[in-house]
């Protein structure tokens, strides 16, 4: 086929498209989920959830295939949305609109490829191969182009996406979701998933499901088309009253579910909490129904919950235990719980990759913010490193050992898909041929070589009560180190039984004595101190935040609450924390201190647990500004850190700005002289500046 032989239509109506045409190839995609059928975007529109009037302008792309004789035969198409704002999307640009506003540019409109409202990884540019899927991301560049927009985000996509809009010319952003995994063989039941875990999530997980027992909720479940209609009724009663006590309005309306009701309940599984035979909450998980007998389709979406009344726990137990549990009882491969939330971790739901797309039509910009993609992408990555998400299922004795394999690897290699590839291969083997019987059987793993052998061996613990097992191999003594074991029992005349947990047994014996040019004081002491104590697990304790009860959304913040949260991002302008509202607050560079922070890296890191006091809330634009200073206070201009002298103190990156944003000022009027693009006035001069973004002052020091 030839370039001519394509032609790419764009419509303003999904109904141009023939349902059954848009549906098949989407069946063809290896990430297909509901949420890209005809009738859940139709249902969108219809249901005037996704409207102009809300801020979405739909635009369907189709690309046809000419076939002699004039017919055609749909090869591509997708669903692209003008934005007026960046709500109902999760993959945060706030601080991108905010550059550009601050020199005069505008972001929006915007285009965005996603369903609204939904972040939900998978296929976002169906096509039948990957020749029309390249062509249709050129497309959707060029028609971005032509309609003068200033930019294009492609938001959690495929792999076969990504792979298109790169080679498109887009930039591409890393994020994290938390998702759970069954295992193959599948768990027999929720106790067989719970055996799995450590002592202290399967406590945490029982006393909370106990919590919501001993309430008097119990719950039952429907699928399809055995939901009653009073049950959506009830649902919708749960969805709408928790929208409107956080202060806003539902994203979805009444019609949008009725639709679904009635279009795809195949696709719906609802939660319905009762107390004393009424209902008192819900919870809508979308599912991939296996109807085509394929594993991929085992797959469901929490989605959306709700609640009449407040009981203890009561959410973990509708968005997350049930449907696990149902997962598991009808053999599942996975349960996607959605954006956000380290909280969920806590609850065996564990952190994976996401991909977005993005391409800016402002050349300077765009440099500024792949600059700045660079550094939030290896945030991203050392965080999925330090918490041993490798992409497979692990469990038993191996997490300890994977972990420690990715740490070495990690310190000697950059190659994250060699890392991976060993991972599974680890996994793999043991599937394959059943429990190590010992350390040396990992040599046997494909691709695992000796060094690697000799640095990570150690964290895999081999419990055999075979007679014959080496008893170190259940310690954290490193195979390489056992002959200075051997040494140390010729010495004493004892065996390792006698030793091993016996702390008198070594009272004795002086580390010195055991020194050679391999091993150290300090390594043989580890040994001593492994022979008296042995199975200790060296890993600190795995914190998560304590998010304060009753705060989950932003209008449940207030000024000067102090919080406790999660570092989930460090960028050159500070740091994003996560404290349970669903939406990541920031704390600028300036309000992690008292001290001058020349960069926040050294002062803060992705995972680290923090206090962070709330300086003020805009629930309109979805931002939460925090600061690390506890003692600051909201409304008042914080008392910045003393700057450190530098030879380039003298430049002022404000005046770079006044060349490259100055249009700014002559919009403004000067009616708001704190974000003038740096016009000097009287105003300004005698006010204090607000303190400028990195990705501002980036975009700044850049020649257009």
């Amino acid at each position: 086929m030839t370039a001519t032989d394509y032609v790419i239509a764009v419509s303003d109506s999904v109904h141009d498209i023939d349902p059954a045409s848009w549906n098949a190839l989407l069946a063809l995609q290896p990430d297909a989920n509901p949420f890209m059928r005809h009738e859940y975007l139709a249902a969108m529109v219809e249901s005037a959830s996704a409207t102009p009037g809300t801020g979405w302008d739909a635009r369907f792309f189709a690309l046809w295939h000419q076939r002699p004789g004039g017919a055609r035969e749909l090869h591509g198409a997708c669903a692209l949305y003008i934005k007026s704002h960046s709500r109902g999307e999760y993959v945060f640009d706030h601080a991108w609109a905010n550059a550009y506003q601050q020199h005069g540019l505008a972001y929006y409109p915007k285009a965005l490829v996603a369903p609204p409202f939904t972040p939900v990884p998978g296929a976002r540019m169906l096509a039948r191969d990957a020749a029309a899927r390249l062509r249709l991301a050129r497309a959707l560049v060029k028609w971005c182009t032509d309609a003068h927009l200033s930019s294009l985000h492609v938001l959690f996509a495929s792999d076969a996406d990504i792979a298109a809009c790169s080679a498109a010319g887009m930039m591409l952003r890393h994020n994290v979701q938390f998702h759970w995994s069954n295992r193959q063989p599948a768990y027999r039941d929720f106790d067989d998933f719970l055996a799995t875990l450590s002592q202290d999530k399967r406590k945490k997980i029982r006393q909370e499901r106990r919590k919501v027992s001993q309430a008097g909720v119990t719950f039952r479940h429907a699928l399809g088309n055995d939901i009653a209609a009073q049950d959506w009724d009830f649902f919708y009663r749960c969805y709408e009253r928790t929208y409107l006590e956080h202060g806003n309005a539902p994203y979805l309306s009444r019609g949008f579910f009725q639709r679904m009701a009635r279009t795809m309940a195949a696709n719906w599984l609802m939660f319905v909490g009762e107390r004393d035979g009424q209902p008192i909450a819900t919870s809508l998980v979308a599912v991939n129904h296996a109807d085509t007998g394929s594993a991929v389709d085992r797959v469901a979406y929490g989605r959306y919950w709700g609640a009449l009344e407040r009981v203890d726990c009561l959410h973990f137990e509708a968005c997350y235990y049930q449907p696990l549990q149902w997962c598991i009882d009808n053999a599942y491969l996975r349960f996607e719980g959605g954006a956000q939330g380290e909280h969920k971790m806590a609850r065996a739901l564990l952190p994976v990759r996401t991909t977005s797309a993005h391409w800016l039509a402002h050349p300077a910009f765009a440099d500024a913010v792949q600059d700045f993609l660079q550094r939030e992408g290896e945030g991203v990555e050392r965080g999925l490193l330090v918490r041993g998400a490798l992409g497979v299922p692990i469990e038993g004795s191996l997490p300890l050992f994977l972990a420690g394999a990715a740490l070495c690897l990690f310190a000697t290699t950059s190659l994250g898909i060699f890392l991976a590839t060993l991972a599974r291969n680890i996994v793999d083997f043991r599937d394959a041929n059943g429990p190590f019987p010992n350390r040396m059987a990992l040599r046997k793993v494909p691709r695992l070589g000796d060094k690697t052998f000799e640095q990570a061996a150690g964290f895999l613990r081999i419990r055999s009560d075979d007679a014959e097992a080496n008893p170190l191999d259940r310690s954290a003594v490193h195979p390489e180190a056992y002959p200075v074991v051997e040494r140390i029992l010729a010495r004493i005349g004892k065996g390792i039984g006698e030793v091993m947990g016996q702390g008198g047994a070594l009272l004795n014996v002086a580390a010195s004595d055991f020194t050679d040019e391999r091993f150290g004081l300090p390594t043989v002491r580890d040994i001593l101190s492994e022979l008296e104590k042995p199975g200790r697990d060296p890993r600190p304790e795995f914190k998560t935040a304590s998010f304060k009860d009753g705060v989950e959304s932003l209008s449940d913040l207030r000024p000067d609450m102090i919080l406790e949260g999660v570092v989930t991002n460090v960028a050159a302008f500070g740091a994003f924390v996560d404290i349970g509202v669903h939406q990541d607050g920031l704390v600028h560079v300036s309000a992690l201190s008292k001290r001058f922070v020349k960069d926040p890296h050294e002062l803060v890191k992705p995972g680290q647990i923090v206090q962070v006091k709330v300086m003020e809330v805009d629930v309109k634009r979805q931002r939460i500004a925090l600061s690390m200073r506890l003692d600051d206070v909201p409304g008042q201009s914080a008392q910045r850190a003393p700057r450190e002298a530098t030879a380039n103190s003298a430049a002022d990156p404000r005046r770079e700005q006044r060349r490259d944003g100055g249009r700014d000022g002559g919009r403004d009027g000067g009616r708001n002289p704190g974000r003038n693009g740096g016009r000097t006035n009287a105003s300004a001069s005698s006010s204090p500046a607000k303190p400028e973004s990195a990705m501002a002052l980036a975009f700044a020091r850049l020649k257009k």
